[in-house]
């Protein structure tokens, strides 16, 4: 996401903040977890991806400024579990068994704006080139697609800088839609105000599976 790379080729390029922080942590438990759940509440998600036999990945998301919720370990685990307070099915079990040497993540979640592939001799894939939030878990998954097509215009013979220039362009249009997408999912799920949300839940149930 911070490439050096891109940095040196292309200047700065900030990352266009999201409006929301998130934490992320394994835990080990003792419920029996069989299906990932996101569960969305007012300005705030919470997910459960089991990963082993108890064993489980978590993550929470809150609306706010960049930088604004920091703190000790201790701390950290205190405004979890009052954020969350209200959160049903295992949220609570969880974040009870939650302790201080649980290692927690916290950033603050954003993409960027501006897409950057190639430039002359140099190509970048992946979050390097167009990082995203990660609502649709396609970061990976576009870095894989990324690598494909270079692979095949590469391998084309071309001159590199003309073979590079080709992948940017054919790459561009897809990872640009595909970042606006999960951008779009995660303002919807972190819609605050109350009749918005009622709207979305609606919609929601409406949604087949």
């Amino acid at each position: 996401v911070r490439s050096a790379v891109r940095s040196a080729v292309f200047g700065a390029v900030p990352l266009r903040y999201a409006g929301y922080h998130c934490w992320r942590f394994v835990l080990h438990h003792d419920l029996p977890l069989r299906a990932t759940v996101e569960m969305w509440g007012p300005g705030a998600r919470f997910g459960i991806v089991p990963i082993a036999e108890g064993l489980a990945y978590c993550f929470a998301t809150q609306n706010g400024p960049p930088g604004g919720i920091d703190g000790s370990p201790a701390q950290t685990i205190e405004h979890l579990r009052a954020r969350f307070a209200d959160f049903g099915g295992d949220v609570p079990a969880l974040l009870a068994a939650l302790d201080p040497s649980v290692p927690v993540l916290r950033d603050d979640l954003g993409d960027l704006q501006t897409i950057h592939l190639a430039r002359g001799r140099v190509a970048l894939i992946g979050d390097a080139a167009h990082a995203m939030t990660p609502n649709l878990g396609q970061g990976a998954g576009m870095a894989l697609e990324d690598a494909l097509v270079l692979a095949r215009c590469l391998r084309t013979g071309e001159d590199p800088a003309l073979a590079l220039q080709s992948y940017a362009d054919q790459r561009a249009p897809r990872v640009r839609w595909v970042r606006d997408q999960s951008r779009r999912i995660g303002q919807i799920g972190q819609l605050g105000a109350p009749a918005l949300c009622w709207a979305r839940d609606q919609v929601a149930r409406l949604t087949p599976a």
